[in-house]
């Protein structure tokens, strides 16, 4: 999907790469939205700056959308994370976050083209699969992969063998982790892109309250000490 030619035939004049401190992206319009301005941090990848354009463009295209009083969406990587599970849904900054990872995710990965990537056993491969194809990071494809999905799926986002933050899908149950704890016993995984085996785990070290009978896990380690982990229970 060419986001930053659709963003520029929208109305968004410029659209600059910069090493931002604290952001990962940043809209400057007005409040009738004449036109805009999108800042992207030149440190994420080329995957994750096309999110962050989607994700601005989901702003400036919403009317209903408030800006600070500079005139200006200011976004975090935590912003871009958010998918209506981790806040009360009374604050209006984040129900804007929100709705903006919403548009951007159904503008990169239109839901009609998913159904291939879908199909099948869940698997950490058609998390990869959906990222290369639709170029979006894989953190990205992950989330999308378990709002689509029809199992119950959860996934865990580590660095450094210890808890990033995990989000889960429809019927999952609650993860008892937090975030900077170390993980559970992990099935085997070499780095790079191939990862372990769908292997079962005990209930008990992921779940607060397991009742499930069966709970596989699927390993992947990726460079900079960064890493991902499917859970499927069993329904």
């Amino acid at each position: 999907m060419p986001v930053r030619a659709i963003a520029r035939a929208l109305g968004i004049g410029e659209i600059r790469t910069r090493r931002l401190r604290s952001l990962e992206g940043a809209l400057l319009t007005q409040p009738e939205r004449r036109d805009g301005m999108i800042l992207v941090n030149g440190a994420g990848s080329a995957r994750r700056q096309r999110f962050t354009i989607g994700h601005e463009l989901g702003h400036y295209l919403n009317p209903l959308h408030r800006s600070d009083e500079d005139g200006r969406f200011a976004c975090t990587g935590a912003d871009l994370r958010f998918q209506g599970e981790e806040s009360a849904p009374a604050d209006p900054r984040v129900l804007q976050e929100i709705e903006a990872n919403r548009f951007a995710i159904e503008l990169l990965t239109p839901r009609h083209r998913l159904g291939r990537h879908l199909a099948g056993e869940p698997r950490l491969e058609q998390v990869i699969a959906l990222a290369s194809a639709f170029d979006i990071s894989r953190e990205a494809a992950a989330r999308r992969y378990l709002e689509r999905h029809a199992g119950r799926l959860a996934v865990i986002f580590s660095e450094q063998g210890r808890l990033r933050y995990f989000r889960r899908g429809r019927g999952f149950p609650y993860i008892a982790l937090e975030a900077g704890q170390s993980l559970p016993h992990l099935p085997g995984a070499t780095r790079g892109e191939r990862s372990s085996e769908l292997e079962e785990v005990d209930p008990a070290d992921w779940l607060a309250r397991p009742g499930v009978t069966r709970l596989r896990a699927q390993a992947l380690r990726q460079q900079g000490g960064f890493g991902m982990v499917l859970l499927v229970a069993a329904r």
